[in-house]
């Protein structure tokens, strides 16, 4: 397709107009119907043209009327300067002529201008002598802070002539060393000026509370002096910026002024004797006039003109406010750093003294001084900054002690376990409260954490008192005879222990600190498993040396103690915020208390078997056969069970301990069984039936008997075993091993060869039958199965290869 290109317009020469023009177009004519309103469009688009043509016109005339006004203006401008061009050379000539008239001009005017400079030095000397009644009356006024304005404008006007002077006199060493002792009280009095207006900052809480208008004085000084900084900044900066090039154009200006003023002063040389009396009087009174302002200004202006190269060399005010703050209050806080090991609770009545202050320093101080200070927030800023390394301080001192003396001497000693609370107490409580008071809800770092050791130590504490009460509880425990309560023995230890758990507890939450409450309760949680450890311990290693009813009484207490220790969950999950309770884990505890419950209930069943062990011995033996030793076992078990334990143990540990006696029972016969050089003949079917079912009578009154059943099952077994033909033997060794995966061939070996009825060949035949149905079961050599052929002693005896 070919690209049409543009058709120049008439008038339109740029690209862009010729653009603007056809897309105008194409949007006025569309389409076809269109076309019929292009002389209407052609007519209005001529009458606009006229109308911009017209306005244009209109706007052109303006512009030439205004430029021929301009014009008339410079031409009559240029005439004017023109006359006064001439009128001036007339008038120099005038002057000239004039001055070779009067007789001793030269002479007049050289003694006129010794007279102006004699006038000018007695106004010098008349105000120099003034020095001393002015030193004397700012001594004076220096005696009531209410003065320290006026103070400070008459003092920097002595000051301004102490400078002037010495510049004045630098040459001439004998005046410069009597304007130095006229001047001698001047530095004097500055530096008590300055000492006393930082002795008010430096004391601003408590002059605060006396003289707020003090302070009001003193920050329009401070505002004075940043305001003269500020201008000697900027004059300096300004100063800096000066160009070369623009240097020696003031210098050129400077000559031409020189002599156009000297012809002025030849043009005014015949008037001067008339005038000088009258201008040199009105110089006087402007100086006075000046001076009056000086020392009544308001501080916009208050150095005056002639001060403008005048520089005091002193440090910036607005720096050494801050600086003199900061001092002033490391100054309160230096001696509670010193004395806080010696005396913590006055530490912390001064530390009170000091929060006190900061609302001295919200309603009073502050409003004194300008917003921009913002001295409430820094006072804040100090004090907080202040208060933790004071804490943290003290904490990391008690902690070094801890670590380099005896754990009890720092305790009792150096810092009481009371102390430690009332200063978190205090931190928690008393400061976040004050701190919301005064409007601060953030503040970083948080206070809390300078204590930090502190608490460590105070953990530390709880962790030796609670041990020392778990042992005591223990030994108290194991000597006293328990109390019958509600049918059940039970002892003190439960309550005691808990009581000083929540002791503990009530005294971490009353500081309304969770940090701590949450190191309380990890050492009591330590301390409970402690207790656990101990008492496992004693349960079974020196089961013997405890009484029946003690064992007893353990297994109700950690049941009991178990209870406690929910409650004790309860009662912290309503202290502390979930990511609180987060950090603490109370199930090993309850565990713990219920795993020795556990072996409490096996120690009774050891102390059970202890007096059963002998009579267990005679099983499968020449005895068994011609005695009921089953019976005696059982005579002890109901004995046992019915005078000494049911009645004063928990119900569901009743019967935990039957399944424990029942099976610790089994475990031993089948030991007894397996691993003793027995003959069995044609009564030991019976013997074994008549042992089953005096079992089955008696632990059915505290098991389900289908549990009973279920444990008695594997004698039955075995004794099928024993008693069954030869190739039934595999299918009663299946029953054992799918309920006990830790038999092997090597037990079935040992059963079968104390089987007289049977020979080796068939021992040997079935014991290659009952290895294909271990190997079928034991499929992971490596991880072997564990039950009760694994636990018995005769594998300790090397009998399986």
């Amino acid at each position: 397709m070919e690209t049409v290109s543009l058709v120049p317009l008439e008038g339109l020469d740029d690209l862009s107009a010729q653009s603007a023009a056809i897309k105008k177009i194409e949007q006025n004519f569309s389409n076809i119907d269109s076309l019929a309103s292009v002389t209407n469009h052609k007519i209005s688009l001529i009458q606009q043209k006229k109308t911009i043509e017209a306005q244009i016109k209109n706007e052109v005339h303006s512009e030439l009327e205004k430029s021929k006004k301009g014009l008339e203006t410079l031409y009559k401008s240029y005439n004017r300067i023109n006359k006064m061009d001439e009128s001036f050379s007339d008038t120099v000539a005038l002057c000239s002529e004039t001055s070779n008239l009067i007789g001793y001009y030269q002479l007049i005017k050289k003694v006129n201008t010794v007279r102006v400079n004699l006038i000018n030095i007695l106004k010098e000397v008349d105000r120099l002598l003034t020095i001393p009644e002015k030193a004397a009356e700012i001594e004076q006024l220096l005696s009531d802070d209410l003065n320290l304005l006026e103070i400070h404008s008459k003092l920097r006007e002595l000051e301004r002539l102490h400078q002037k002077a010495l510049k004045q006199f630098e040459s001439n060493f004998e005046e410069l060393e009597a304007i130095k002792e006229m001047f001698s009280s001047v530095p004097e009095l500055s530096h008590r000026f300055e000492n006393k207006i930082w002795n008010i900052v430096s004391n601003s809480v408590e002059i605060a509370q006396l003289k707020p208008a003090v302070l009001v004085k003193v920050a329009q000084i401070i505002e004075r002096e940043k305001l003269y900084e500020q201008k000697q900044k900027e004059k300096k900066s300004q100063n800096s910026l000066i160009s070369s090039d623009g240097i020696q154009e003031d210098d050129e200006i400077d000559d031409k002024s020189s002599v156009n003023g000297a012809n002025k002063q030849n043009l005014n040389g015949s008037n001067n004797n008339n005038n000088d009396n009258n201008n040199n009087n009105n110089n006087n009174n402007n100086n006075n006039n000046n001076n009056n302002n000086n020392n009544n200004n308001n501080g916009n202006n208050y150095y005056g003109d002639e001060e403008e190269g005048y520089d005091r060399n002193r440090s910036s005010y607005g720096d050494r406010f801050l600086e003199v703050l900061t001092q002033s209050i490391a100054g309160k806080f230096e001696p509670m750093f010193l004395n806080s090991h010696n005396d913590l609770v006055q530490t912390l009545r001064d530390v009170n003294k000091m929060v006190e202050e900061l609302f001295i320093v919200m309603d009073i101080v502050q409003e004194c001084y300008p917003p921009s200070y913002d001295l409430f927030n820094f006072y804040v800023d100090q004090y907080h900054t202040k208060f933790y390394s004071l804490f943290g301080s003290f904490s990391n001192l008690m902690e070094s002690s801890h670590v380099n003396n005896n754990y009890q001497v720092v305790v009792t000693k150096n810092i009481p376990s009371a102390h430690i609370l009332m200063l978190v107490e205090w931190v928690v409580k008393n400061y976040s409260r004050d701190l919301s008071r005064l409007g601060i809800q953030d503040i970083s770092p948080p206070l809390l954490d300078s204590l930090d050791p502190l608490i460590k130590i105070y953990k530390m504490h709880i962790k030796q008192l609670m041990r020392e009460w778990c042992d005591n509880i223990i030994n108290n425990d194991n000597q006293n005879k328990p109390e019958v309560v509600d049918g059940q023995y039970c002892s003190l230890a439960p309550i005691q222990l808990f009581e000083s758990v929540a002791s503990q507890l009530d005294i971490a939450a009353a500081t309304k600190c969770q940090k701590l409450v949450v190191g309380v309760m990890e050492e009591v949680v330590s301390a409970l498993m402690y207790f656990q450890v101990q008492s496992i311990t004693l349960l079974q290693e020196r089961n013997h040396e405890i009484k029946l009813e003690n064992v007893i009484a353990y297994v109700n207490n950690n049941s009991k103690c178990y209870d406690h220790t929910q409650t004790i969950v309860d009662k912290v999950s309503n202290i502390l915020d979930s990511e609180h309770m987060g950090y603490l884990d109370f199930d090993p505890v309850l565990e713990g208390f219920l795993n020795v419950s556990k072996v409490a209930t096996q120690a009774i069943s050891t102390v059970i078997f202890r007096d059963l062990d002998e009579c267990i011995h005679k099983f499968y033996t020449v005895e068994w056969y011609q005695e009921d030793l089953m019976q005696p076992i059982i005579n002890t078990f109901e004995d046992y069970m019915t005078n000494d334990i049911q009645k004063f143990i928990l119900e569901n540990y009743l019967k935990r301990l039957a399944l424990l006696l029942l099976d610790t029972l089994i475990e031993q016969l089948l030991a007894q069984l397996i691993g003793g050089k027995n003959k069995f003949n044609e009564n030991t079917y019976k013997i074994l039936s008549n042992d089953c079912d005096k079992l089955l009578d008696f632990f059915k009154k505290y098991l389900r008997l289908s549990v009973v059943t279920a444990k008695v099952q594997i004698l039955e077994d075995f004794k099928q075993m024993i008693t069954s033909t030869i190739d039934m033997v595999p299918v009663y060794f299946r029953s054992v091993i799918n309920f006990h995966k830790d038999i092997n061939e090597r037990v079935v070996e040992l059963v079968l060869y104390q089987r007289t009825d049977i020979s080796k060949s068939e021992i040997t035949e079935v014991l290659g039958q009952i290895k294909t149905i271990v190997e079928t079961v034991h499929t992971d050599p490596a991880n072997p199965p564990t039950g009760i052929f694994s636990r018995m002693n005769i594998y300790q005896r090397g009998w399986f290869s």
